[in-house]
Parts: structure tokens; sequence; C-alpha cells
């Protein structure tokens, strides 16, 4: 299939501590010991230390490690456990949510969990009440849809969502919320409640969280059909309208493209945050960042040739 044709005007930078973050993420993929050694170069391959310095090209270095610990581990979680039952599923994600709520009695379990708490201990410093409860439930967004996706994914036979259904649990499943909230961090800017629940901002992270979704599902259509996948937007359109690949594709392109040009419009008429109007700009940037960084990404990635 076509590689998309994705272009944005949003600026694309790449963080100065490239290499280090780039050996940072392949050292803590050689302690993934359970993972094959031809499935760790792999993983090495796609340089997803080069995704976090992508996304995240203003990151201090001693934000770079946690983030890009969290990056791998969102690939290596979703790929490991997807597959496995509800009950596994509830399990582990009621281990996860009490690490990030503070409780470390499952952080030496395994591999999966030392990294998650690992990651939350390297940003405590950083952690505040307000910030934690968000990213919490952000964590849970993305554990409920997991769930949810067991009736369509890996399945024998793919049981695909509706379009209507595909927009509601693709959000959840996608995974990107935690990724957007840990750019308040980065940003030096915990949101008070009354910025964060303004509507531009809610659109703002929905605008990223789709139109980052929505280049993985373009970009992976081939082996996520391999995989018995049926969270793909390409997929989803096909299996509803009886069209091509082509034509769905196309429509695919013609959806992301309606979304970005929403919030170009939004951002053309952006309202005033008074005194925080500075700080919010400079948010929103990082959210813009990540956007671009994503598609640079994704571009002759060989995960997804």
């Amino acid at each position: 299939m076509t590689k998309p044709t994705i272009h944005y005007a949003f600026p694309h930078q790449v963080n100065k501590d490239l290499t280090a973050i780039v050996d940072n993420v392949n050292s803590c993929i050689d302690t993934y010991t359970f993972i094959p050694l031809p499935v760790r170069a792999a993983l090495k391959a796609a340089s997803f230390g080069k995704l976090v310095a992508f996304i995240y090209p203003h990151a201090a270095p001693e934000l770079l490690l946690p983030c890009g610990r969290l990056v791998l581990w969102i690939f290596i979680f979703d790929d490991l456990y997807g597959p496995l039952p509800v009950s596994d599923l509830i399990q582990v994600h009621g281990k996860l949510t009490a690490i990030l709520n503070g409780d470390l009695t499952y952080a030496n379990e395994h591999i999966m969990l030392q990294h998650f708490a690992l990651s939350h201990q390297e940003l405590s410093p950083y952690i505040t009440p307000l910030w934690l409860e968000r990213y919490i439930a952000d964590w849970q967004y993305f554990f409920e849809g997991m769930i949810l996706d067991k009736q369509y994914s890996y399945q024998s036979t793919i049981i695909y969502p509706s379009i209507e259904e595909y927009m509601i649990l693709r959000e959840k499943v996608g995974g990107i919320y935690p990724f957007i909230t840990l750019s308040e961090i980065i940003a030096g800017f915990i949101l008070p409640p009354e910025i964060f629940r303004h509507p531009a901002i809610q659109q703002a992270r929905l605008t990223v969280s789709k139109l980052v979704t929505w280049t993985n599902d373009l970009f992976s259509v081939n082996k996520e059909r391999e995989n018995n996948e049926a969270m793909n937007l390409v997929a989803v359109i096909q299996n509803e309208h009886g069209c091509s690949w082509e034509e769905a594709y196309n429509t695919a392109i013609s959806m992301h493209n309606q979304v970005l040009a929403a919030y170009i419009t939004l951002r053309a008429s952006w309202p005033n945050f008074g005194d925080f109007h500075a700080r919010v700009e400079t948010y929103i940037s990082l959210l813009e960042y990540m956007i671009s960084g994503n598609l640079a990404w994704y571009a002759d990635n060989p995960r997804y040739q």
C-alpha cells in the first residue's frame, strides 16, 4: 500500500540529546530479556529513542529518560498484553494502577511492572496531586480501551467495529493521553483546572490523540491486518463501506485532514487565557511538536515497511 501523504504546517524539531536518548532506550530494550534477541534487534531498528526526541524536542535530559522508558514500554505492553484474556488484562491493570497510586508491592514482579514503576519514580520530583489525578485517569482510559478492544481484535475471525464505535474505542486504546499529559511537566506548567477544562484545550488534546493514532493506522495497516487487529481506521472504513482498500485509505486521509483543518481553524480564533496565555501557548506548541514529530518518526521506519 502507498505510504500516506500527510503534511503538517507545524514545525518539526529534534531534541539536542537525541544520541543519548537513543542509547538509553536501546539499553532499556536489552533489559526485556524475555523478548527474543531478533525481536529486540527489530525494536532497536525502529529507534523508539528517536521517537522520544522527535515528540519531546524541548524535554530536559532528566525528563527524556522516563519519557523514553514509557514510550518503549507502551509499544511492548500493547504487543505483549493486547492478545491476553480479559481476566489477565484486568489483573495487570490493577497492578499498574496501584503503582501509579504509590503502591510498589508489584514493582518487582515482572520487568514490565519494574519499568513502569521506575518511570513513575523518575517523574516523582515533578508530580503534583492535580497532575497525578489526570495522569492516572489517562492510563485508566487506556486500560478500559484495551478491555473493550477484546471484543474485536485478536479473534480467529476479526470482528470490525462500526466507524462510530471505532471513534470512541480508538481514542481510548490509542494510549496517547498519558503522553499528552506529560507535556505539562515538560512545559513546567501544570494546567489549572479552569484552563484544562476549557473547550479549546480539550479539542487540542483530542486533536493530538486523533492525528497521532490515525497516522499510526495509516502506516501500520498491513502490519495490523497480519496480527488480526481490528482497531485500524482504514480497515474499519473498508469493512463498513465495502469499498476497496485504496478507497478506504483515501477516505481515512480525508478524515485526518478534516480534523487537522478544524484544529487550524480553532488556532486562528484561539482564546486569550489572560495571565496564563504565554504559558498555554508554550504548552500548545509542545502538543504540535508531538503531532509533527510522530509523523517524522513513522516516515521510512522499518517497523512499518
